[in-house]
């Protein structure tokens, strides 16, 4: 079990691993972590209904429709020799990327491959599973000639080099990045006035129970948080009160390596978080670390260490420190929307119009247009999720 591996991993570091040290076994170390299951494990797989939580892009087909307008777009500014692919970091379920490829199918235009970047063999035979089976739903003939387009590609992931890959081959196109920098570890720092800064992790108790302690701060943490109190003042935001504050370490090392095949196109990051401003308000001062299952969201950080490996755990992430990677790099373009505003950008509203012109008998018509309305509203998803776009040579 994952949590024996834990304790074992406390012990040899002298009684206290990190947080994000904890969060990193528990969610992708071995076969009992939450994202790194044995293919014959029996539990649920953890996106969807039956699951343990719903990403926006298990939510009918609206998603896949803004990201089939955004590769036909690059397609239309592109040269007609250029061969462009799509490339999906964390294909989860792999329904996505079935319903983008029938998007195009009807469009008569097609990537020269769909790249699925998985880390997980029990995720990758789920998406095979899942791809076969909605495609050849919506056309047995279109599912040979889908399949030889997928090509899956499995990443490693270290504590100290976290998921990405330079072995990957450069890619003009489409580059989907859909809420998996929110599951990356993330060290837990507690700042007080007139006092050190000191960092959150996972020991022992007594009686051998995963417990949570403090320890003065690593300088990188101490640097990063200092960096964030400085913004924050200088925005005339004074921290007046003791706060939690989650800090990703890993965020600009992935960006780097990601990048490094981007020839051209156009780079989607969807996720759950905030820009800075809004993550260090004076009155911000609880981690957003949290944990989920079956539905049911865990904000007790004392309670998600409990069950590691069968709770996920994410995170608020800064957009900020994404826009702040991208702003010193050249010739790209970026933008940063709520989804429902990249939703609506996107076209979305006309293809609500024409669906219910046009597909009103659908016997999933009320859970699709239910699905939509939780994409958009202000107290669904509609502005706790964020869209961060990059186009380079387009």
């Amino acid at each position: 079990m994952i949590i024996e591996q834990i304790k074992e991993e406390i012990t040899k570091e002298n009684g206290w691993i990190s947080f994000d040290r904890f969060m990193f076994l528990a969610l992708y170390r071995g076969n009992g972590s939450f994202y790194n299951r044995a293919v014959a494990d029996k539990r649920n797989f953890p996106i969807g209904r039956s699951g343990d939580f719903i990403t926006h892009s298990s939510l009918g087909f609206w998603m896949a429709k803004a990201y089939a307008k955004a590769f036909v777009t690059l397609y239309s500014k592109c040269n007609p020799k250029t061969e462009l692919c799509i490339r999906e970091y964390g294909p989860g379920s792999g329904e996505l990327a079935a319903l983008i490829l029938i998007e195009l199918f009807n469009q008569k235009i097609m990537p020269v491959r769909y790249e699925m970047i998985e880390i997980s063999s029990f995720f990758k035979e789920k998406q095979k599973s899942n791809i076969e089976k909605i495609i050849g739903s919506y056309n047995r003939e279109l599912l040979p000639k889908i399949k030889n387009i997928f090509e899956w590609k499995k990443i490693h992931v270290e504590y100290d080099d976290f998921h990405a890959s330079t072995e990957l081959k450069p890619i003009t196109g489409l580059i989907i990045v859909n809420e998996i920098i929110d599951a990356f570890p993330v060290k837990v720092g507690l700042w007080q006035q007139n006092s050190p800064i000191f960092e959150l992790g996972v020991s022992k108790d007594e009686n051998n129970q995963l417990t949570l302690a403090f320890r003065e701060a690593s300088f990188e943490l101490k640097t990063r948080i200092n960096q964030r109190k400085t913004q924050s003042e200088n925005l005339g935001n004074y921290w007046n009160k003791s706060r939690m504050i989650d800090v990703c370490c890993y965020t600009e090392n992935w960006l780097e390596k990601m990048t490094k095949t981007f020839v051209g196109g156009q780079i989607l990051i969807s996720d759950y978080g905030m820009e800075r401003i809004e993550l260090d308000l004076a009155d911000r001062i609880e981690s957003t670390v949290t944990g989920f299952r079956q539905h049911e969201q865990i904000h007790k950080l004392i309670e998600c260490i409990q069950t590691p490996g069968e709770i996920d755990l994410t995170h608020k992430i800064d957009f900020s420190q994404i826009t702040d990677f991208f702003n010193i790099q050249t010739n790209v373009d970026i933008s940063l929307k709520t989804q429902a505003a990249w939703l609506v950008d996107s076209g979305i509203m006309d293809d609500l119009e024409k669906y219910i012109t046009t597909d009103a008998g659908d016997v999933d018509f009320n859970k699709n247009i239910k699905c939509l309305q939780k994409l958009l509203l202000d107290n669904e998803m509609g502005q706790v999720f964020l869209v961060f776009s990059v186009m380079k040579g387009f």
